[in-house]
């Protein structure tokens, strides 16, 4: 408890301090994440998900990205990539949920 609360107070201060999350954080950390979650399984429209599936999403972004990057591929074409894959699991998840009755 000690910890959750000593970490809750020194994150606004750290952020207050570098003047915005923007300088922690860049934006495309927030679309792998994103895509990551996806990936995984979870459904963007709520109520379901599993840890495990994504870090198996997170494994398949890095696993993009890194072969991306050894291939030399402009960061365009990564966020296009990237982009491609995370529509492709939002159409199967969205599939996937008018076929099912909940």
């Amino acid at each position: 408890m000690l910890s959750g609360f000593t970490s809750g107070v020194a994150g606004p201060l750290y952020v207050s301090r570098l003047d915005g999350v923007s300088d922690i954080v860049d934006s495309t950390h927030v679309l792998y994440a994103v895509a990551a979650a996806v990936i995984g399984g979870t459904s963007l429209f709520g109520g379901r998900g599993k840890i495990i599936h994504a870090l198996i999403g997170g494994l398949i972004v890095a696993i993009i990205y890194n072969g991306m990057s050894l291939l030399s591929i402009t960061a365009s074409a990564e966020y296009i990539a990237i982009a491609v894959v995370l529509q492709s699991a939002v159409a199967v998840d969205s599939i996937a949920r008018r076929g099912s009755i909940v």
